[in-house]
């Protein structure tokens, strides 16, 4: 199943990937996302390392994702 993220993008304020405001569409039905609700679980998390492909996250611990909000931006998925 896919799962669809809306515009615009939000910068994470400790480096973390952007992820998009708005919500996502999870099985079918859209759900807000809630930045005070969500949390980074690196234990199934992968990134690109230019040499040696994909690798795996280890032993990183849940954190809080603190969004920095760019100016002007809105929410084009509720209409706003």
């Amino acid at each position: 199943q896919r799962n669809l993220l809306s515009f615009p993008a939000l910068e994470a304020s400790n480096g973390a990937a952007p992820l998009f405001a708005g919500g996502a569409t999870l099985g079918g039905r859209f759900e807000p996302l809630d930045p005070s609700r969500m949390y980074e679980d690196h234990t199934h998390a992968f990134y690109e390392d230019e040499g040696t492909g994909t690798a795996p996250l280890k032993g990183a611990p849940l954190q809080p994702i603190n969004f920095k909000i760019p100016d002007g931006a809105r929410n084009t998925a509720a209409g706003k």
